[in-house]
């Protein structure tokens, strides 16, 4: 598996926050400490990880 549980977290945190994005119009902020993150920053960590891009680019996607 070569997951280890900070990633695993990480990985959850990020797959509902992704879902989040997709289906509320709260800010990156809310987004990021409804799902507990410490802060944009490290939710765009997670995501670039889990998905690719950061959290940031993909709600621009979504907005256009």
């Amino acid at each position: 598996m070569e997951l280890t549980v900070e990633n695993y977290i990480n990985n959850v945190r990020a797959e509902r926050a992704y879902h989040e994005l997709k289906h509320l119009k709260n800010n990156l902020t809310q987004i990021a400490i409804n799902n507990g993150f410490s802060s944009i920053r490290t939710m765009n960590r997670a995501f670039d990880k889990l998905y690719g891009e950061s959290a940031s680019k993909i709600k621009k996607k979504r907005s256009k």
